[in-house]
């Protein structure tokens, strides 16, 4: 009621505040009053609200350090209904302390994450503000989280606030609807796409894989486009507050990483939507064979987790090429038809699908087929067997010979490391072909292994043992060499009969010159024969 502060009440408000004693600042006989006044002043409507009323509230229900900026975005029937606040006369003036100690809410980010909250939860919440107010509201919602140089202010707990982001369903798709960063992996959608890709293509040529991808709807940046708030500035402020709760960049290689590399291994999709996964292959593909710079430090992880996880497309449905092997077919210039031979012998032999090589795509890439040969090649794919190498025990060599001269030497130790070749593939169809006593898929399975021998198998022949971890290595028989000495599945020239390789003459003009017409030649002559006689 003083003269001086009738026509501001607020400053009065504020002297009269200066006066209350905080916890701490009185000591001796009346060092309990603090407390006791601040309790008082907590239960009493105490503080003015902002406005021509003269209305007065309780210190809990007001809210502090708001600008005229925040009441246009959020007007006081919106901040009532929502947080249950009244703003504070803006010409009371408290310190920090006291407005602490009487619980006075301070604006900042936590109370735009409060209503953007409360909006995601009430019926027709965030659907009933247009997309400029959210805008308006994601920059201030920035400003207040960061400084002028980007970085967070000391006191001010920013993890909670984007922790809480993350969850809510608060940003805009371009399908109309809303989500959260929880919900899956969001991007910003940028002019630029094609970056990841060599040439003319880009990621609009992959319809089904835009389809999946959830963007930002470009409305939130251009909804408010003629008014002068938003500038570069308020764009960029949007789009860094979107960036640290971890909506991404759209480019090429994080949607390889992040995008297509999970889904590849969802058994779910795959079954349901066949033409998607292939279209997620094609796409890997593609980049791969582009100039990104990312893939020069990523691309061995890439291959690493594309081989462990991935579904591909077979003539037996998606399998993956670390648990099954895959091979090519005739489509993909497999110059040989293996499937052939194990579909005599009931043996399910797994071929690439030919979808991937006539997806639309491959029409404007250059030497297609090669490059598609490449790419599932660093995966294990193969045109015939596969053939892996292993490090075993030197007790569990095959070559007999190998093993007991080294016993006799006393060259064991638990040093020794056994570097061996196998091919499970091999063992199972030539045992299945030597009981089903076929002569020409025998015939054709010796042609097979003649055409690809010296480009697949030539360099698998020879497994070697190290006394030691370093030094040298002994060479011995691979057990991949001996799998196909020690099976009966070789014709001959004497009989009807199939023989072991050992019990053969090669077809040679030397040893004709010794054994004439009457020794047991193998059928057909091709040069391969030679490493099984050795």
């Amino acid at each position: 009621e003083l003269p001086c502060f009738r026509s501001e009440p607020g400053k009065g408000l504020s002297a009269f505040m200066s006066f209350v004693p905080l916890v701490g600042e009185v000591h001796g006989f009346f060092s309990s009053l603090p407390r006791l006044i601040i309790s008082k002043l907590r239960m009493m409507n105490c503080l003015l609200v902002d406005g021509d009323n003269n209305e007065w509230a309780p210190p809990c229900k007001v809210l502090r350090g708001w600008t005229e900026q925040v009441r246009n975005l959020i007007p006081d029937n919106m901040l009532l209904e929502h947080l249950g606040l009244i703003y504070l006369d803006r010409n009371i003036v408290l310190s920090d302390e006291l407005a602490r100690a009487l619980g006075i809410e301070e604006f900042g980010p936590n109370i735009l994450v409060r209503v953007l909250s409360s909006l995601c939860h009430t019926k027709s919440g965030l659907i009933s503000m247009d997309m400029s107010w959210l805008a308006s509201c994601l920059n201030i919602l920035s400003v207040t989280m960061f400084n002028s140089s980007g970085s967070v202010p000391i006191n001010f707990e920013m993890k909670d606030v984007q922790k809480n982001l993350q969850k809510m369903p608060f940003i805009p798709l371009s399908d109309g609807t809303y989500s959260s960063v929880d919900e899956g992996t969001i991007w910003l959608h940028f002019n630029h796409l094609n970056t990841g890709f060599d040439g003319e293509h880009k990621i609009e040529a992959f319809p089904n894989i835009c389809a999946k991808l959830r963007t930002v709807s470009p409305f939130l940046f251009s909804a408010s486009s003629g008014t002068p708030s938003l500038n570069v500035t308020f764009l960029d402020n949007v789009t860094r507050l979107l960036q640290s709760i971890g909506v991404q960049q759209l480019s090429v290689h994080d949607v390889v990483k992040l995008h297509i590399l999970p889904a590849l291994s969802d058994e779910t999709m795959a079954n349901k939507n066949r033409v998607l996964m292939i279209e997620y292959v094609c796409f890997v593909m593609l980049h791969l064979n582009s100039s990104c710079s990312d893939c020069f430090i990523e691309r061995e992880h890439i291959i690493s987790e594309f081989r462990c996880k991935s579904l591909l497309l077979t003539n037996y449905g998606f399998k993956c090429p670390a648990e099954i092997p895959i091979h090519f077919c005739t489509g993909f210039g497999n110059p040989v038809t293996p499937k052939m031979l194990a579909e005599s012998v009931s043996m399910r032999w797994h071929e690439v699908d030919i979808s991937y090589l006539s997806h639309p795509v491959n029409e404007s890439v250059s030497s297609a087929l090669i490059k598609w040969r490449d790419f599932f090649e660093k995966f294990g794919i193969t045109d015939f067997a596969q053939v892996v190498q292993v490090d075993k025990s030197v007790v569990d060599i095959c070559d007999v010979t190998f093993k007991q001269m080294m016993w006799d030497r006393g060259l064991i130790s638990a040093e020794s490391i056994v570097k061996d070749w196998e091919s499970s593939e091999i063992v199972q169809l030539v045992s299945l072909l030597s009981k089903s006593g076929n002569l020409e898929n025998c015939k054709y399975l010796l042609e097979v292994l003649d055409t690809l021998w010296d480009v697949c198998y030539s360099n698998k022949t020879t497994g070697y043992f190290y006394l030691k971890s370093v030094g040298d290595g002994h060479p011995f028989k691979s057990t991949f060499i001996c799998s196909l000495c020690d099976i009966q599945w070789v014709v001959s020239t004497m009989d009807d009969e199939l023989h072991y390789p050992k019990d053969l003459f090669y077809d040679c003009e030397t040893v004709r010159m010794l054994l004439g017409d009457f020794a047991p030649y193998a059928v057909p002559k091709v040069s391969f024969l030679v490493h099984l006689f050795q």
